[in-house]
């Protein structure tokens, strides 16, 4: 889904309780945003509001879970 404006909505889903750190890179690779947060278990919705407005175009979010996997979405911002 587009992301417009300078948050990003995210829902979790069956997760597990701990720290979760968000990464948001651009296409060469450069981070340009960071949050960690507390995921609470079971389900909830977090707002990563970005720090500054971005660029039309493609980035990649990635999620770091308390069980050190990740996972890696591709986002477009209008």
């Amino acid at each position: 889904n587009p992301i417009e404006g300078s948050t990003i909505n995210l829902q979790f889903n069956n997760q597990q309780s701990g720290k979760y750190t968000i990464n948001l890179y651009n296409q060469v690779g450069q981070m340009l945003d960071s949050k960690v947060m507390a995921g609470s278990g079971n389900s909830w919705t977090e707002a990563f509001l970005l720090k500054s407005s971005l660029p039309k175009g493609v980035y990649t979010l990635e999620i770091n879970l308390p069980s050190k996997n990740k996972v890696t979405h591709k986002i477009m911002v209008k």
